[in-house]
């Protein structure tokens, strides 16, 4: 895992974890608005982009090498949290590992509950790997995210960069992950975000986090993965929410 920093390390943490299939590149637009205000550090999640030479092995994985992070290069600054899809499960794991892992996390689209059609969409993971190869059909996965054409260029060198070993694996763990029983463990204020576009397993799963999490509250979205497609409306609202006292 690659670790990337932007701005003054004296201001207090703020750690982005990216969207399976993407890269710290997502962040870019929120990252430019977030800088003066936070320290921001955005991994580069195994198998993607310039880490792509090491293979993605598990969420758990990936949120103890975040967690080794914060423990040898934090040392008790403040840390708040926000992650996105694959990224939002990897927070879900670390504030369920470390109960004062971060002081509070936006949470968005992150699926905490087995999808019900997990066996049949792995199944067809071979396929995608491959189609995700092809330009055309890559180049279309891109605007469908809603990427801007600088991003659609890195999305397309990093999906030709990402292995099958990474590609099949990412995919069984964001299929198959269930919100850890210790998550009720956590400190952490949390905003669960869920598009509602993407039909209602993310809103269950954001409702699983409010039921265990004793300071976590819900909002949907009209369309997908506002953190992307509406970057300036993401960064005031997360901005608001961390800046609460009184939540």
């Amino acid at each position: 895992m690659i670790i990337e920093y932007f701005g003054d390390d004296k201001l207090p943490a703020l750690m982005l974890i990216h969207e399976g299939g993407l890269g710290a590149w997502m962040w870019r637009p929120v990252i430019e608005r977030l800088k003066q205000d936070y320290w921001v550090l955005t991994p580069v999640l195994d198998g993607h982009g310039p880490d792509a030479g090491h293979d993605f092995a598990t969420i758990a994985q990936c949120a103890g090498q975040i967690e080794s992070f914060i423990q040898s290069r934090l040392r008790g600054q403040k840390l708040y949290l926000a992650g996105c899809g694959l990224g939002g499960q990897i927070a879900c794991e670390l504030l369920s590992r470390s109960s004062h892992a971060a002081l509070a996390a936006v949470i968005e689209d992150a699926q905490v509950i087995p999808s019900p059609k997990a066996r049949q969409r792995e199944r067809f993971g071979k396929l995608q790997w491959k189609l995700s190869k092809m330009r055309p059909f890559a180049l279309r996965r891109a605007k469908s995210l809603g990427l801007p054409q600088e991003m659609q260029n890195e999305y397309l060198r990093d999906v030709g960069l990402m292995s099958q070993v990474s590609y099949r694996r990412m995919l069984h763990e964001t299929l198959y992950y269930t919100l850890p029983v210790e998550f009720k463990n956590t400190s952490a204020r949390i905003l669960a975000l869920h598009s509602e576009a993407d039909g209602p397993s993310l809103g269950f799963s954001a409702q699983l986090m409010a039921r265990n999490a004793g300071n976590c509250r819900i909002q949907a979205l009209p369309g997908k993965a506002l953190c992307l497609k509406e970057p300036e409306t993401y960064v005031n609202l997360i901005h608001h929410f961390f800046k609460e006292e009184n939540p």
